[in-house]
């Protein structure tokens, strides 16, 4: 797509025509990190900016109706941050703020953002300062995916090659494209100038505390708000970046307010309170539990365990000689042998939970999950007499003992509660 990507799309990139070389690029970095920006308005930023590196990079993804379908958006909010008369039985009170008076890592001072996270554990690892005993919000947002026009939306993905190998958005980098790919007229030494200025862009959002909040907020604010001259449609309404607080294990997001106000759509929210952290995250009391179905009010219940209706579902088998861990589809192949006898994974799984709860589930659709159930997130591990016995083959080689880790779902008693 290239030039055309850019015309089509309008970006004040006039000053393309002359790109800067990779040691000028260099320069340019240092000479930013060198900069002191407290007290530089948005104009002398942007001077800065431009002068040094010449142009923003701009990483487009595709929208994916297959990824953004199952996606969630998590938002979290410390108790202690309501005002005096937000109601808590409104969405609004949990979405973006209506005014910012301060830099943040994608926002400048005027101009709202929406922050998420792609998981529950990195809007804790957000959280900074988060104690036992102190008590969140935590709301889930899903995309209303009948009203996206997916030809319109391009994500903006500010991933480096270096981004964790552990975060699953590295793989949004081989389908995401630079929009000089194509273009013919720009040469390969200018190609890779781009390159490595994006690479650079995106270590400066993942720099730890806030020194360079007013610069990676100018660039995000000229992406969320850059919009269409002749249609005024944003063009890069969400910004997705890795998480600093998670070692850029996971990421966040940045959403324009326009956006969120048209295709987000809160459906959960859980009041918590947090216990303990633990090597998996974050342990939680759930207080309360709230939901919503016209994207405005709250509706908010107790939650109470029905402790006669518990199940377990099969979360992986870890093999302790080799570290293999399989899960998912590879556990649908898995044979597990006891005293010569040979057991699927899943029959095998039984075989063992039966004897503390009689109760198991092979599989859980995802809509019983949401209504009906919730993960405790509490994992078990079950062992057994004469283990020396137990083994699975990794290769042609029987490794003995292998561990099984499940989940424990819980069935709840929903009742409903007043609040204000």
């Amino acid at each position: 797509m290239g030039t055309s990507f850019i015309e089509q799309h309008q970006i004040d990139l006039a000053f393309n025509q002359h790109v800067k070389s990779i040691q000028e690029i260099r320069i340019g970095i240092d000479r930013l990190k060198a900069v002191d920006f407290s007290g530089l308005k948005f104009p002398q930023i942007k001077e800065l900016y431009f002068s040094s590196l010449g142009l923003l990079p701009i990483v487009g993804l595709p929208f994916d109706l297959k990824i953004f379908d199952s996606l969630s958006v998590f938002r979290g909010r410390d108790k202690r941050t309501l005002k005096k008369g937000e109601n808590i039985c409104k969405v609004r009170s949990f979405s973006y703020p209506k005014q910012s008076m301060n830099y943040g890592r994608a926002h400048i001072p005027g101009y709202p953002v929406f922050y998420g996270a792609d998981s529950v554990n990195t809007v804790f690892c957000e959280m900074k300062g988060a104690k036992p005993n102190d008590e969140f919000y935590i709301a889930r947002w899903n995309f209303d995916i009948s009203k996206l026009n997916v030809d319109q939306i391009t994500l903006n993905v500010l991933l480096s090659g270096n981004t964790s190998k552990e975060n699953p958005w590295g793989m949004a980098l081989a389908k995401a494209r630079l929009p000089y790919d194509d273009d013919y007229t720009i040469t390969e030494e200018n190609k890779k100038a781009l390159v490595y200025l994006n690479e650079e862009v995106c270590r400066l959002f993942v720099e730890k505390g806030d020194k360079f909040y007013p610069l990676t907020s100018f660039i995000a604010h000229k992406q969320l708000y850059a919009a269409d001259k002749t249609t005024r449609r944003l063009i890069f309404p969400f910004l997705i970046y890795p998480s600093v607080e998670d070692g850029g294990d996971s990421c966040n997001f940045a959403v324009h307010p326009k956006f969120v106000d048209d295709f987000l759509r809160l459906k959960t929210i859980y009041h918590v309170k947090l216990l303990e952290w633990t090597d998996s995250g974050p342990k939680v009391e759930i207080i309360k539990m709230g939901y919503s179905n016209d994207n405005e009010n709250i509706l908010w219940f107790k939650m109470q365990e029905d402790l006669h209706k518990r199940s377990y579902r099969l979360n992986r088998i870890e093999c302790p000689t080799c570290k293999r861990e399989f899960f998912g589809e590879d556990l649908k192949d898995l044979r597990i042998y006891n005293h010569e006898t040979s057991y699927s994974s899943i029959e095998f799984a039984k075989k063992i939970i039966s004897i503390e709860n009689p109760s198991f589930l092979e599989d859980i659709p995802s809509k019983i999950i949401q209504n009906l159930r919730l993960p405790k997130n509490l994992k078990q591990e079950f062992h057994w007499e004469n283990a020396d016995k137990v083994y699975l083959l990794c290769g042609e080689e029987p490794h003995y003992a292998p561990k099984l880790v499940v989940d424990l779902i819980q069935e709840y008693n929903y009742i409903p509660v007043t609040e204000s």
